[in-house]
């Protein structure tokens, strides 16, 4: 680790030196919304699916005179005698899902296709993983307010399990599409029509951003637990919650899926998508700070991706993989887990108990850093959501 002295760290330390790792990571990487915004919640409708209920919401954001809102659905299990667990997930499976690929130049998609190929380092990987994106499948989209069964927000199986299920659209937040998101939610809100600093926040940012303002608004819900309020998202909105909840210490824990490069993955060592291709593809994720890092070797960035995940200490975090999601890379997001759990060891906390990469169908739950490797290419199930559940309420029992 870079900023973390292991050898010296205490308890009594930690405090500060989380805290310096925040403002790094926000000044350098995903940037940090200006101070001077209210917010506000209002319940509009009941929602009801084959015998499930739930609320849908609407947040507004305020901010010199302009205001923009978002919807989030809260869907809850049968009454019971005491508060439960609630997890927020940012999806970025909206109604409406663009394929960024359609219309591009075949020129210009065969030269993204060979990048790709290079960054995976290995052919075999990567023709499993180009079968893996062309292999049928359901239409990739998620209506809060009705869907209750999909595999990467699975309602029902959550509702059955004894949690809430609380849901935002990211694209509500910040389009993540061309210059879109410029235009539309949070940006706007904050900049107008002009340019924001050099570590103004990006799109993942404003998608964590929204999970906070969802928070707000579940500490309110008397049968909700304030104390078990996590955050959970997949690849990008993976990358999204785990930042969200660094920054947020009222959330209890994380589920960070598949979330790769500046992500949960280690930027060092690391395959498939690199800061450089992110810096070059994805600009608008993060502050204009960030893409200078875009130049160099990652051996010399001043941070990597294990001080993010150990930033969440003394608080659980859990991370899950799919064996063949090599753009990802599940090795370097196992490897950043181990690495962080040095911190929590220090702390008195337990990492990680799997010390050797695992074979797929593997869960490791009960440190506080916990992981899971599912066999499987870059998605979201319902394995990953019941791995989670056993983590969350392993920690809660500690307490």
């Amino acid at each position: 680790m870079k900023n973390i002295d292991i050898a010296r760290l205490t308890p009594e330390t930690w405090p500060a030196r989380r805290e310096a790792l925040v403002k790094l990571f926000g000044q350098e990487e995903y940037g940090v919304v200006p101070a001077g915004w209210t917010s506000s919640f209002v319940w509009e409708k009941e929602l009801e699916k084959d015998g499930l209920h739930g609320r849908l919401g609407c947040v507004t954001v305020e901010y010199k005179g302009r205001s923009m809102s978002f919807p989030f659905a809260l869907w809850l299990p049968e009454k019971t005698s005491e508060p439960v667990p609630c997890a927020i997930q940012i999806s970025c499976h909206d109604p409406v899902v663009h394929d960024q690929m359609k219309g591009i130049d075949p020129a210009m998609r065969e030269k993204f296709m060979g990048m790709m190929k290079e960054l995976i380092g290995n052919e075999d990987h990567f023709n499993v993983m180009i079968d893996d994106m062309m292999a049928p499948k359901e239409p990739n989209t998620l209506d809060i307010t009705c869907d209750v069964e999909k595999g990467y927000w699975p309602v029902r199986q959550l509702l059955a399990d004894g949690y809430a299920a609380a849901a935002i659209y990211a694209s509500s937040l910040a389009p993540d599409e061309g210059d879109s998101w410029k235009q539309e939610g949070l940006y706007p809100l904050f900049y107008g029509a002009g340019e924001r600093p050099a570590d103004g926040f990006g799109c993942l940012t404003a998608w964590g951003f929204g999970a906070q303002r969802v928070l707000d608004a579940l500490l309110t819900c008397p049968e909700i637990d304030p104390s078990r309020i996590s955050v959970a998202g997949h690849s990008r909105a993976g990358k999204a919650a785990l930042w969200a909840a660094v920054q947020d210490q009222r959330f209890e824990t994380v589920l960070v899926n598949n979330s790769g490069c500046c992500g949960a993955a280690l930027n060092e060592g690391k395959l498939g998508e690199r800061v450089s291709s992110m810096c070059q593809m994805m600009p608008r994720w993060f502050c204009p700070n960030f893409l200078s890092y875009g130049q160099m070797p990652v051996e010399q960035m001043p941070f990597d991706q294990d001080e993010l995940l150990a930033a969440m200490a003394p608080r659980p975090v859990f991370v899950t993989s799919g064996s063949r999601d090599y753009w990802s890379d599940p090795e370097a997001e196992f490897r950043s887990v181990c690495s962080a759990g040095r911190v929590y060891a220090a702390l008195g906390k337990t990492p990680c108990t799997q010390t050797e990469y695992p074979a797929p169908q593997t869960a490791c739950c009960t440190g506080d850093v916990g992981y899971a490797l599912r066999e499987g290419p870059h998605d979201m199930t319902a394995w990953d959501w019941k791995q989670f559940c056993g983590f969350e309420a392993a920690q809660a029992a500690k307490n």
